[in-house]
């Protein structure tokens, strides 16, 4: 039950956390000029009292992109101790306790320093200083890489070395950030005090949890709050984003209640939703950084945000473990989007789990990878196998397990290892201790090996028995290696009813029989897509994925002599296709036997598609919009794309919408709007026959 109406940080307030229990680390901010308040870092005694390896104060500069930082960090007493900083950035000087200056030189490699005669302190004080990189052209924005600022504001991930980073130094921060108005500034972690004047925002910070590097963001942002049962809520928002944030922190209260029912206790002290000025949507402890184009979207606050907060259970409140795999994605896929999925979707988790499956099938076999090998996403295969496919993992797994035991070994997981490293195998420990049987086979199955089954069926018929019951029979047939698979059967009666069944396929070949209170109609092997497997050509109607995934498809350019659609229209593939088409004039694809597309002028792509014996655009959208793009099979099976635009200007906003749009069949656009999408229907059922029945005496 939400417990406090939002409110917005009034200008000129001074904010206590009274309630943190790290209370009594406060201390008082001087109220320098920013110039000298990188030269006043917290002081020793709060740093350990806060039990924290590193303390200081930092100013930053958004739009001029400057950074000057100075603070504490301590070390494990070696000589010469290793500094890292991003590039752009470099440290002043270093001292130790005593207030001797140590020597400092470059190491090996940019961004490396090494400092000496550090044996005798246990502490260093260090300053830096230095230019951050700039957001323009960033796209996803620096992630993992260097620190970023601009007008819009400042995105320093803890993985960027936007501090000083010493070998082997890790535990909790205590951070002090300044920035002048209109700026304000949010840590992932616990706000320890906060004061908001016309010319300036200060706030004190100390990390959280597992005590990861610290990330810092700031931005030109009205602050919302809401307290929910204990729990601060936060949005750092642009004012004309002000509704979103009343509504995201109702739904983050939301969010967090229900995930908490299932796993255990929220980790943290607070949730905030921060807008980025990039196209981002990353989770920190206690932190989601949203792309601010990307808040508004329909898909933000019915799947994104439940997906953003359930990382603080999986991924920030249980760590992936060094050199494991990464089971966080999956898992957090699973719980939050599947979930949201069978909440707010017409055909709820179905059509998501038919969404996979038709990414799967558009995979080319040599970009598949096992699941145990994936580590963070690169590009579309690893979101197909990474998140789809190890989610899917999840729900076979409580498909077999029930809900109980599932939500046993999830809570298992979560008691053992909170605030810890694990990897795959401590989650299926996990799962066996609450299923009370060995799961080894089944994760071995799914997460060893690229592929999944390639199913069919065969030899279906039925007699009638004594009783007026009727005997099934038919068979099932898996390419090798064969899967041991739990698979859900319907018997259609001619009634209308359908009786449900299950049959645990083990070999490639395998015959089974079903008894039936009615006379069979037809019979369906896994109707509601609830195994994982490789769809056929038949079940999986071509989407836009089927050409992005290619390796290097062939690209046909077809403006009709327009210089300007040319021009958009190679700046489309490249885009489409991360700049691996093979871009050609046409006379390649009349003879091509592979996947290609076509990118033009209106006219002149349906002159070239007839030319390649295809059929120009589908009825359904002739004549709609001022730009449109569609997928088709040529006789032989291979997928084609075609893209047309009126007019340069017409095609402009593919550029930005269509590689978002790889599960669809087809689109059409108006201007910027896309009026019109969807998927073709798929030319076969899911593993559906019709039933012949062998009557008595017939």
């Amino acid at each position: 039950m939400l417990s406090a109406v939002a409110s917005i940080v009034p200008c000129r307030s001074f904010r206590r956390a009274s309630r943190a229990v790290l209370a009594t680390v406060l201390f008082i901010f001087a109220l320098v000029p920013m110039s000298s308040v990188a030269q006043q870092p917290p002081d020793l005694d709060s740093i350990r009292d806060a039990g924290a390896v590193r303390g200081f104060s930092v100013m930053l500069d958004p739009a001029a992109r400057e950074l000057h930082g100075a603070g504490w960090f301590r070390h494990d007493g070696a000589e010469a101790v290793d500094l890292s900083l991003s590039q752009g950035l470099r440290p002043d000087a270093v001292f130790d306790e005593g207030g001797n200056r140590l020597e400092l030189g470059r190491a090996n490699g940019r961004g490396h320093w090494q400092i000496s005669g550090a044996a005798q302190a246990e502490w260093l004080q260090i300053g830096w200083r230095g230019e951050l990189g700039s957001f323009r052209g960033a796209g996803r924005g620096g992630v993992g890489g260097r620190p970023l600022a601009g007008e819009d504001g400042a995105y320093l991930p803890g993985s960027s070395a936007w501090f000083p980073g010493l070998d082997g130094q890790s535990g909790a921060s205590l951070i002090k950030v300044e920035v002048g108005a209109p700026y304000v500034a949010v840590v992932a972690g616990r706000l320890l005090a906060e004061e908001q004047g016309n010319s300036r925002y200060r706030a004190r910070f100390v990390t959280e949890g597992a005590h990861r590097a610290p990330s810092l963001f700031a931005g030109p942002w009205e602050i919302q709050e809401k307290d929910h049962d204990g729990l601060t809520l936060r949005a750092y928002l642009e004012p004309d984003q002000r509704d979103l944030g009343r509504e995201y922190m109702a739904l983050s209260a939301q969010y967090i209640d229900e995930f908490a029912g299932v796993i255990g206790e929220y980790p943290f002290s607070a949730f905030a939703i921060v807008s980025a000025p990039i196209g981002v949507g990353l989770g920190y402890p206690g932190l989601t950084y949203v792309g601010r184009r990307v808040l508004p979207l329909p898909f933000f606050p019915v799947q994104s945000l439940a997906h953003e907060i359930l990382h603080n259970w999986w991924g920030n409140g249980v760590l992936l473990a060094d050199g494991g795999g990464n089971w966080s994605e999956g898992l957090t896929t699973y719980m939050a989007d599947h979930t949201m999925a069978n909440r707010h979707r017409e055909n709820g988790g179905r059509e998501m789990r038919r969404d996979w499956l038709r990414d799967y099938a558009a995979l080319p076999e040599g970009r598949d990878f096992a699941i145990a090998d994936f580590r963070s996403r690169r590009g579309d295969p690893s979101l197909i196998v990474g998140y789809s496919k190890s989610a899917y993992v999840f729900h076979m797994l409580r498909q077999k397990l029930g809900d109980d035991a599932f939500e046993d070994g999830l809570r298992r997981f979560w008691s053992n290892h909170r605030f810890a490293q694990a990897d795959w195998p401590d989650l299926i420990s996990a799962f066996e201790r609450a299923a009370g049987r060995d799961l080894r086979q089944f994760f071995s199955q799914w997460l060893d090996n690229p592929g999944a089954p390639e199913l069919d069926i065969a030899d279906v018929g039925a007699s009638p028995l004594d009783n007026g019951d009727y005997e099934v029979g038919f068979t099932l047939r898996q390419a090798e290696p064969a899967f041991s698979l739990d698979l859900p059967v319907d018997v259609v009666l001619e009634s209308g009813e359908r009786q449900r069944f299950e049959v645990q396929l083990t070999d490639p070949e395998q015959a089974f029989s079903l008894t039936a209170s009615g006379r069979p109609q037809s019979v369906i092997i896994d109707p509601d897509s609830d195994v994982f497997r490789r769809l056929s050509r038949n079940e999986a109607p071509p989407i836009l994925r089927d050409l992005t995934l290619q390796d290097e498809p062939l690209v046909t350019i077809a403006a009709g002599g327009d210089e300007d659609v040319e021009a958009m229209s190679g700046r489309l593939a490249r885009r489409l296709f991360g700049g691996q088409g093979r871009i050609d004039n046409g006379e390649t694809a009349l003879l091509a036997d592979e996947p290609f597309a076509v990118i033009g002028s209106t006219d002149a792509v349906a002159g070239l598609l007839e030319e390649l014996g295809l059929d120009p655009q589908p009825p359904e959208m002739a004549g709609r919009g001022t730009a449109s793009a569609w997928t088709m099979r040529t006789e032989g099976g291979n997928p084609v794309l075609a893209v047309s635009a009126d007019n340069a200007e017409a095609m402009l906003p593919l550029v930005h919408s269509l590689p978002r749009q790889a599960r669809q069949s087809w689109l059409v656009y108006s201007g910027r709007v896309a009026i019109g999408r969807g998927v073709w229907p798929a030319e076969d059922e899911p593993l559906s026959r019709d039933v012949p029945v062998q009557d008595q005496g017939g």
